[in-house]
């Protein structure tokens, strides 16, 4: 089973991880997409842009736990979320994985393969530069996993982020919430 694991947030909120080891064959038959979702899969090139792309609504429908699957559109930035739904969500990929995050609150996961670049997440919006936009607190106690805030400021925006973060051994997952994490 691909899902790597599936963990609670305070306050009803819930992410999973999943090792993507199928092809598109697997997830189109698992998965009816509204029009405007089959548009944009259509737009995506290479499969494994495709298979990212599905395999993130499989597992955000499986974190559900619905019987019937929320369709996924997207804001005017582009922030996704399902179509009658209280919950924010977020997506994430990277290569052979793929991450979701679903909450009443603003959220935001990020997965990444260990490399030097971390991408927005939370913000939703575009053209947000990390140094200009983006302070966090420093961590005084680094491990493998660790809690710090962060202050998301652009023009009248201002946004406080609680962030959490987890090393394992080839990836880096970043959450991020308006509310307090607990290790």
């Amino acid at each position: 089973m691909p899902l790597l694991f599936q963990r609670e947030l305070p306050s009803r909120g819930e992410y999973a991880v999943w090792n993507i080891q199928e092809s598109e064959d697997y997830f189109r038959p698992r998965l009816t997409l509204a029009d405007l979702e089959l548009v944009e899969l259509n737009r995506i090139k290479g499969e494994g842009k495709r298979i990212e792309w599905l395999s993130s609504r499989y597992l955000l429908h499986r974190l559900s736990g619905r019987t019937k699957r929320g369709i996924l559109v997207k804001d005017k930035f582009g922030k996704p979320h399902l179509q009658h739904s209280p919950f924010q969500i977020s997506l994430s990929h990277s290569n052979d994985r793929c991450a979701v995050m679903a909450a009443p609150y603003n959220i935001g996961i990020d997965i990444q393969k260990k490399v030097a670049k971390i991408e927005r997440k939370a913000y939703g919006r575009k053209e947000l530069d990390f140094r200009n936009h983006l302070f966090v607190t420093p961590i005084n106690n680094i491990g493998q996993n660790s809690i710090t805030t962060a202050t998301i400021q652009k023009g009248d925006y201002r946004k406080d982020y609680h962030i959490q973060y987890e090393i394992g051994d080839d990836y880096i997952i970043v959450l991020a919430a308006e509310i307090p994490f607990q290790l």
